[in-house]
């Protein structure tokens, strides 16, 4: 290390990243607006439903999406259901007639259903270890 060099102060880089943030959102805001399709969202219930909707509706006020977003996709939780609704609502109130659905995540009703799938065999499966086992030792 050079027994020279001055390290920044807190304020100065707190100053630092907050410019960077600032450059980066008005970056994401021009890729945004210059976008000429539709946008959808993806999320995992972290919270209620009604923060979590409120919270993807400050981002998409943030980024003027308000017209660009067509579907958010999540999980099949029912107050993802609410929420979904609730979501378009907001978006209907603020910007007017909008083309928007809630969609299910393909990979977790994949996983649900291997899952299930997995309990329905799992003594068909515990059998068939048996049996192999079984004639492996004789």
């Amino acid at each position: 290390l050079d027994p020279q060099y001055k390290l920044p102060t807190r304020q100065t880089v707190s100053n630092h990243i907050w410019q960077l943030y600032k450059q980066e959102q008005e970056q994401l805001r021009n890729y945004f607006e210059n976008l000429n399709c539709k946008i959808s969202i993806t999320t995992d219930i972290w919270s209620s439903c009604i923060f979590l909707a409120e919270t993807i509706f400050k981002i998409i006020e943030n980024f003027d999406l308000g017209k660009k977003i067509i579907s958010v996709t999540a999980d099949n939780a029912s107050n993802m259901d609410t929420c979904g609704q609730l979501l378009s609502n907001i978006l209907e109130l603020h910007h007017g007639s909008t083309i928007f659905c809630k969609l299910r995540c393909a990979a977790h009703i994949l996983n649900l259903a291997v899952t299930d799938s997995l309990s329905v065999i799992k003594e068909s499966t515990k059998k068939t270890r048996e049996f192999a086992s079984y004639i492996r030792r004789s």
